[in-house]
């Protein structure tokens, strides 16, 4: 048999926008900060999707969507802010911003302060605490669910932040660094839920779900080598929602009668990558600066997915876990000779990199094909492996 899917989507945003920004500084130890917004969207969007099974001559259509629409909508935006410089270094930041939309009619009010101030006996050492309510107002495809309808009821995303970090600058080998780290929670409500399908997003137009996120970030920078940054970074993050209204479908042992419907509660959120850890490192000849290398690598542990159009599977599964390793090599040659350049150029760049070295096998989505008989099957979908890649630059 077969297993067809036909897509010919079309989107277009036209969006035009004026915006003013002020700063009065009205002394050494005060700042005021304010912007009026204006913004307006002209969406234009038309679905033509189906799929089917093709067997033995019998087709099953699984998925028909035709749909064209029109949008037309206006945004008002503001922000304020006032900075306030205390002795011995302490910085007071907070604000407002402001958001109203005419296409829902709802106008968002979000709140924020920060606090920063040095450490009492390193100076070197600071830290920083900050809270705030945001929004993030629904865009078109926000608005747009699985079926191509749009719900004018549809609200702003709202999230409640606690961010505590720490910045410490530092010498070592008579070089600069700084390590920067964070931790952070999340409760947020409103939450409109999405699946990924490799790039693409499909919202589910509902403010049905709430969330959290809770996680923890640090990072060191410097020169590892002189004259070449460097930097090393680490996240762990865990993030859930919990749908209103799904249910997974208990059985009785033969599977020949349902026994319940139990609430799922909450599941992995799309984005849950437990682990993200990257290297970036920088070489060079130190009798010849000119030519540099080199390193990038990234680990991050599997996000979730699970088979669509099943409440009870979504995201109950997890990817394999990315990983991949690049490297290059580049020589700045200079022909310029007492401020004369040779042949009318002024220097040639010569770049060998080798992207995903190990060829690792980067599972980004999946197909699932499903046959006659029901049965639904994940196909994964690979990222590039090993990729060389020789550049030439001239500059004249």
């Amino acid at each position: 048999g077969t297993d067809f899917e036909y897509s010919r989507n079309n989107l277009e945003a036209r969006i035009f926008s004026v915006e003013n920004r002020y700063l009065w500084q009205k002394s050494n130890n005060d700042a005021f900060r304010w912007s009026v917004k204006y913004s307006r969207e002209n969406i234009s969007d038309v679905l033509d999707e189906y799929s089917f099974i093709d067997s033995a001559d019998f087709v099953s259509f699984q998925r028909q969507n035709q749909t064209s629409l029109n949008l037309r909508t206006q945004r008002f935006q503001g922000y304020a802010q006032h900075t306030h410089l205390f002795p011995a270094g302490k910085t007071l930041t907070y604000g407002v911003r402001l958001n109203y939309w005419d296409y829902n009619g709802q106008t968002t009010f979000s709140p924020r302060v920060q606090f920063a101030l040095p450490a009492p006996r390193n100076e070197r050492l600071s830290y920083k605490f900050a809270v705030g309510l945001y929004h993030q107002p629904p865009f078109y495809r926000e608005l747009r669910d699985r079926e191509g309808n749009l719900n004018p009821d549809i609200k702003a995303q709202q999230s409640l932040h606690v961010i505590a970090g720490q910045e410490y600058r530092f010498t070592s080998w008579n070089r600069s660094f700084k390590w920067t780290s964070e931790v952070y929670y999340k409760n947020l409500s409103h939450v409109i839920p999405y699946e990924v399908d490799n790039v693409r997003l499909r919202y589910f137009a509902q403010n049905n779900a709430k969330a959290y996120a809770v996680g923890f970030d640090t990072r060191i920078n410097g020169e590892f080598i002189k004259g070449a940054e460097s930097w090393f970074s680490l996240g762990i993050l865990s993030t859930k929602e919990d749908i209103a209204g799904d249910s997974a479908v208990i059985y009785n042992q033969d599977h020949s009668a349902i026994l319940e419907k139990q609430s799922i509660g909450y599941i992995r959120r799309p984005t849950d990558q437990r682990v993200n850890f990257g290297v970036f490192f920088q070489d060079q000849l130190p009798n010849d600066p000119s030519f540099k290398m080199y390193l990038n690598l990234v680990f991050g542990s599997g996000l979730p997915f699970g088979f669509p159009g099943n409440e009870s599977s979504r995201n109950q599964y997890t990817m394999p876990s990315y990983k991949r390793v690049d490297i290059g090599f580049s020589k700045l040659i200079s022909l310029q000779d007492n401020n004369q350049y040779k042949n009318g150029l002024e220097s040639l760049w010569l770049s060998l990199e080798v992207l995903n070295l190990i060829a690792a096998n980067n599972v980004i989505s999946y197909n699932y094909i499903q046959d006659v008989n029901q049965m639904t099957y994940a196909v994964p979908n690979y990222l590039s492996s090993r990729l060389v890649n020789l550049r030439f630059i001239a500059r004249f």
